[in-house]
């Protein structure tokens, strides 16, 4: 089996040497494509609820104001 080889560094001049397969380092390059996949739609999500928060924020307020002036001319 074909072995990926990575070094990690530590404080200091240590190295500490990890040996992965080739399959291993294949299934973590294949998680943290997932995860940073999952991260762009949650960052997408979290930015829709923002505009959706704003519009409905604007529109409470277009809404008081109407309101506000139907009061003012009866």
């Amino acid at each position: 089996a074909k072995e990926t080889v990575e070094e990690k560094g530590r404080e200091g001049n240590d190295h500490e040497v990890v040996v992965l397969s080739e399959e291993q380092y294949f299934k973590i390059q294949e998680e943290l494509a997932r995860l940073a996949r999952q991260q762009e739609e949650m960052l997408w999500l979290m930015q829709l609820r923002e505009k959706k928060d704003e519009l409905r924020e604007k529109k409470d307020e277009e809404f008081r104001q109407l309101l506000t002036s139907v009061l003012r001319n009866q």
